[in-house]
């Protein structure tokens, strides 16, 4: 068993979603002791660019032509970000919503995994299959409260949609709302929301 867990903030011991999702590792990690958990910290690590070369040679490739050894070499970064990704078992990602979406670094990230023939295909199904029998779990921090089917919130039906299109469907979502309030309230919201991360530790 492989966790692979994405932290989308820089804000680091500032973040809600981190602080939170931290506790879901570390109580996911007691339950399956033998399992590898591998952290990435989006805003620490280097993502190559997914500029024109790399981007001309995904479609060249896909049609079974030749590359040129640039558009090769440009291929080959956004692949082996993409094969790292898809040979997880289990996912767990950290992140804030930014101006009603995603930080930055977190749709740069998944622009180099949902990649065809490695996490999705449109036809041959086989690829797919096996990434249906994995899980993901969202730790979603906002400073205001967005219920689900909220017309402004594009951080959690992004992020459900772009993972159902790659065969995770088995999503599961805690929204951690609101972190813009009086001092209490977060503090009590805060509480809850560990809570119910170490109930999810037990059965993910």
């Amino acid at each position: 068993m492989k966790l692979l867990y994405i932290q989308a903030s820089p804000r680091l011991m500032r973040s809600h979603a981190k602080a939170i999702a931290d506790a879901f590792v570390e109580a996911w990690s007691k339950f399956n002791p033998d399992a590898k958990v591998v952290r990435k910290n989006l805003f620490e690590t280097h993502l190559p660019d997914f500029d024109g070369v790399a981007v001309d040679a995904r479609y060249m490739v896909g049609a079974g032509k030749t590359v040129t050894p640039e558009q090769q070499q440009a291929w080959d970064k956004v692949r082996k970000i993409s094969e790292d990704f898809a040979s997880f078992d289990r996912y767990v990602i950290a992140s804030p919503m930014w101006n009603f979406g995603l930080p930055y670094k977190l749709k740069h990230y998944l622009d180099l995994v949902i990649q065809p023939r490695i996490t999705f295909k449109n036809t041959d199904q086989a690829y797919l299959d096996s990434l249906k029998q994995k899980k993901v779990l969202l730790f979603l921090s906002r400073g205001g409260k967005y219920p689900e089917g909220s017309p402004v919130d594009f951080q959690r039906p992004y992020l459900a949609h772009v993972f159902n299109m790659m065969g995770l469907s088995n999503t599961t979502c805690v929204a951690i709302e609101p972190t813009v309030s009086d001092p209490e309230s977060v503090r009590k919201m805060h509480t809850e929301k560990i809570n119910e991360a170490l109930q999810l530790a037990k059965g993910f």
